[in-house]
């Protein structure tokens, strides 16, 4: 199976998740509130954890997608994933301010929708330089 369509199935189930999380966190946060705060920590956890998970596997996920001349571009690829990784979490915090939480989780499902859209019309294009490095790289 390849990664792509790994990615193509991971990214709709991490879109459902973060509307879930816009109408079911409010409750299940105010459910938390008297508890202790171990019971608290725990909760936060179990809660963070899914769409934690979820959102590391994209960015690796893609990586194995890559051929060609792009392999050797990875370790860019990941320094750039490092500086918007810091610039999404203050942009989302700003965006937050304006618009609520709820708002900014909703515009990180949006961006994830974005990611989905691309996926799903990469697969749905036959990729020629995929099979010409296949045929191309002799050993050395």
């Amino acid at each position: 199976e390849s990664a792509a369509r790994r990615l193509a199935r991971l990214l709709p189930v991490l879109i459902a998740l973060l509307v879930a999380y816009r109408f079911l966190l409010p409750p299940v946060l105010h459910a938390l509130l008297p508890l202790p705060l171990w019971m608290r920590s725990i909760g936060a956890a179990a809660i963070v954890f899914p769409a934690g998970f979820l959102m590391g596997m994209p960015f690796p996920t893609a990586l194995r997608t890559l051929v060609g001349g792009y392999r050797e571009m990875i370790p860019a690829f990941w320094s750039v994933n490092g500086v918007t990784s810091i610039l999404g979490s203050v942009a989302t915090m700003a965006l937050a301010k304006f618009v609520g939480y709820n708002g900014a989780m909703l515009a990180g499902a949006g961006c994830y929708l974005v990611a989905w859209c691309i996926t799903v019309g990469s697969l749905a294009r036959p990729n020629p330089a995929a099979d010409s490095t296949a045929t191309a790289v002799s050993p050395k």
